[in-house]
């Protein structure tokens, strides 16, 4: 997943391992991206990746992963967001209202977040770190078998990628 913040679009890499991708819904600020592939294990079969500008409403971008979400049923998916919440939960010694909204989302869809207070910041400068990417799963399943991890070798800027690895391993 990438997210383009300074362009204010979120987007999808996806692999070359994936046979026909499908894009059930592209919006200006979600993207998702339906793939079957041998190699990823439990039948994973949908990826988001979402972005709300700090001037933006949330609640918009709510209802686009809801409808989403609803849509793609039983089926297992990860979630990456760049939402600018900010929650003690992953990481922030504070929060804002969005937080309280992510959350909520979160507990209504039956979501399962990844992140935690000890996470990664994935945007740092000298003076500032900041948390604002949010990996969340679909299915409880999947986090036992999800390993997340923020890569500092990548990233030619302030901003971090966000690593989720699936392990078939690993024990559910």
């Amino acid at each position: 997943m990438a997210l383009q913040p300074y362009i204010q679009k979120a987007g999808l890499i996806a692999l070359p391992s994936c046979q026909n991708p499908v894009f059930p819904q592209s919006t200006n600020d979600s993207t998702a991206i339906k793939m079957h592939t041998d190699k990823i294990p439990l039948n994973l079969q949908t990826i988001v990746s979402s972005y709300c500008s700090p001037n933006s409403s949330i609640l918009e971008i709510f209802q686009d992963l809801e409808t989403l979400v609803n849509n793609i049923g039983a089926e297992m998916a990860v979630l990456g967001a760049d939402l600018n919440a900010y929650s003690k939960i992953w990481g922030y010694k504070d929060e804002n209202i969005r937080s309280s909204q992510v959350e909520d989302f979160i507990a209504d869809n039956h979501l399962f977040l990844l992140n935690d207070k000890n996470s990664a910041p994935t945007f740092e400068t000298n003076n500032r770190k900041d948390w604002p990417d949010l990996s969340v799963v679909k299915v409880a399943d999947l986090i036992s078998l999800c390993i997340r991890e923020v890569l500092y070798d990548y990233s030619q800027s302030d901003r971090k990628y966000s690593k989720i690895h699936l392990s078939s391993n690993r024990k559910i």
